[in-house]
């Protein structure tokens, strides 16, 4: 899985693409706009593929499948809840293709369809097995950094600083995890809420991962306005609750027979040779797919499927 990283802020201002912000200061003789200086503080924070993939992975999604999820009282406590003592993590685990990375897409439109004013910023992270090292806990939470000074109405004056004391090494580097960490926590406190959502932990590096649950206990620790979001397979079940402890809720994700229906219909109907099968195969294969749901990737294999010769 490729990553990806969306914020909105409540205000919906677009302040990194703003054309209304005035202001200006003299660098090198150069004059140079507020909103130029913005652009190259947000480019040199690190960022990861985002925005296609998280798009792919909607535009495919099938409407009412996942919905349950939306349902269960531990994630409405979660997304609602102001009250400090509420969980403030939740992983969604289950095997491969029950679909997770569905349901993540779908909790990021709940989130964002429950804006309404205020100051809340929404970042997101596709984590992906075929990028090995490349994918860093600095290169993850510098992404989710980005994103959310990216809502904020104003640079952080720290941030101002570290981006100017970067320009005068050669290589205008880029900053370290603890740098990252620190603006991110002063960041997301500025906030009145942040969202947090994670995807494909699994595929996260296995010898990386435990600097990055060090980074992200910290996070809702000294953050307590902050939800975290993370889904993956069973196996980092054990991970995830020996580093949040207290502050995390689990929910096992199976795939349910009313989702895998609505799924294969909904391909079925998609399908670009319609006379290939009459009304007893289509029933067949309704039936077959969901009475083998248990032990076959069902949801990300049948996307492949056109016909049946």
């Amino acid at each position: 899985m490729s990553e990806i990283l969306v914020v909105r802020q409540k205000t919906r201002i677009n302040y990194e693409n703003s054309a209304n912000v005035t202001g200006s200061f003299n660098t090198s003789k150069n004059y140079i706009s507020v909103s130029d200086k913005r652009l190259q503080i947000l480019e040199w924070l690190p960022q990861l593929p985002s925005r296609e993939r998280y798009q792919a992975v909607r535009d495919s999604r099938v409407d009412g499948v996942g919905d349950w999820l939306l349902e269960e009282e531990k994630f409405s406590t979660w997304h609602t809840s102001e009250d400090q003592a509420a969980k403030r993590v939740i992983l969604c685990y289950g095997d491969p293709g029950v679909g997770k990375t569905y349901i993540s897409s779908l909790v990021m439109d709940k989130l964002w369809s429950n804006i309404d004013g205020g100051n809340v910023a929404i970042a997101y992270v596709y984590c992906d097995y075929s990028a090995g090292n490349a994918q860093t806990t600095s290169k993850v939470l510098g992404s989710v950094l980005r994103q959310v000074v990216g809502a904020l109405p104003r640079i952080p004056r720290e941030m101002q600083k570290a981006f100017q004391d970067a320009k005068k090494q050669v290589d205008g580097c880029g900053p370290l995890l603890p740098e990252i960490l620190e603006m991110l926590i002063k960041s997301l406190s500025s906030l009145e809420q942040g969202f947090i959502c994670i995807d494909g932990l699994d595929e996260f590096p296995t010898k990386s991962r435990p600097k990055l649950w060090d980074s992200l206990h910290r996070v809702i620790r000294e953050c307590p306005n902050t939800r975290l979001f993370l889904t993956g397979r069973p196996h980092i079940y054990r991970e995830v609750e020996t580093c949040f402890q207290q502050y995390v809720d689990m929910l096992s994700v199976n795939t349910a027979s009313d989702d895998i229906g609505r799924y294969i219909m909904k391909r079925l109907e998609e399908d670009t040779d319609p006379d290939a099968m009459d009304e007893n195969l289509r029933a067949d294969i309704l039936r077959i797919i969901q009475e083998e749901s248990s032990t076959t990737y069902v949801v990300s294999r049948v996307i492949g499927f056109h016909k049946l010769d």
